[in-house]
């Protein structure tokens, strides 16, 4: 992994430990804690999925317990809603036109969303704008 890719990670992690800190009803809606497991599974992500060109991801805690990761930027609209520790629901649109929208559920294979991270970083490192 780059040192690019380390500071990613790392200010990633910073995010969850602030997550993890969230008590019962942190949204003062009724949320409950976001569990110890799907914090080390969205952990677990970000270190196979880290780009040190792309910018980190946005760390969303969710009211239903769970935690969304977002990128919006360089044309790209990503999204990432971990379903449970092992399933995730992956949104992707380029805003440039150049490839089709994605909304699946993935499991095991997190190919595309390497791919679409990938892209992320390549636009990052070609472009300044978003």
């Amino acid at each position: 992994m780059s040192q690019c890719a380390t500071c990613w990670t790392r200010s990633s992690s910073q995010r969850l430990a602030e997550i993890a800190a969230l008590q019962e009803d942190w949204d003062s809606y009724g949320a409950p804690p976001i569990s110890r497991a799907r914090i080390e599974a969205v952990g677990d992500l970000i270190q196979t999925v880290a780009d040190g060109r792309a910018p980190p991801p946005t760390l969303v805690p969710t009211p239903d317990g769970s935690i969304q990761l977002e990128w919006h930027s360089h044309g790209v609209e990503l999204e990432v809603q971990m379903l449970s520790e092992s399933e995730m629901e992956v949104s992707f649109e380029d805003l440039r036109g150049q490839l089709p929208e994605y909304d699946h559920v993935l499991r095991s294979d997190l190919t595309p969303l390497v791919q679409y991270v990938r892209l992320l970083g390549e636009r990052a490192c070609g472009d300044g704008g978003a």
